[in-house]
């Protein structure tokens, strides 16, 4: 067990990025990271914690959202994924990055599908733990990522979910990509 997986940051940590991860901008502001140094942090509509953002991810975003201005950037669908040869103060480390190739601006959604998608987010505990004690995921940031690509609703099962875990970490072993996987772990999961 990892202490980030005990004692939960309220920033992202490459470490708990365990696959690309697709998220929607919710709101940009400045916050403090260190004592005395603030820096932008980008919020999601799926998950809790923020990233911080520094300038290569500014730029790919502002990029993405085809405007450099924060405030324009809510509803901007983004990737994250890890980059593990980052030059930093002189060490190579594993940072978060975006992707611009998966990433496409989300259209404004009417208020009813904001509060369907909402409610799909909110996963019950007892199944993001099944996942994560089943080691299917390895933190709740990679349960939520499999359960917002299942075909449940926020009443699940921890039965169902581990089952439907499996059958997408199978397909992952096989050598499928993230998208493959999860449609082949859709297909069998109607099957049982």
């Amino acid at each position: 067990m990892k202490g980030s997986d005990v004692f939960l940051s309220k920033f992202l940590k490459s470490d708990q990025i365990e696959e690309d991860l697709t998220v929607t901008i919710k709101d940009v502001v400045m916050e403090e990271v260190a004592k005395g140094e603030e820096k932008p942090i980008a919020y999601f509509e799926e998950i809790e914690a923020g990233l911080v953002l520094n300038k290569t991810n500014w730029g790919t975003i502002a990029e993405i959202a085809e405007s450099d201005d924060s405030d324009d950037w809510q509803g901007t669908e983004i990737t994250l994924y890890v980059k593990d040869d980052v030059e930093f103060q002189g060490k190579t480390v594993s940072a978060i990055r975006v992707r611009t190739k998966k990433a496409v601006k989300a259209a404004k959604k009417p208020a009813a599908t904001k509060a369907a998608e909402a409610a799909k987010i909110m996963w019950p505990a007892e199944v993001v733990k099944a996942l994560i004690e089943a080691k299917i995921a390895k933190n709740e940031f990679a349960a939520t990522a499999i359960l917002n690509n299942s075909p449940f609703d926020a009443s699940v099962n921890a039965i169902d979910a581990v089952a439907f875990g499996k059958l997408y970490r199978e397909a992952r072993e096989a050598g499928l990509e993230s998208p493959a996987a999860f449609k082949r772990a859709n297909d069998e999961f109607v099957e049982i």
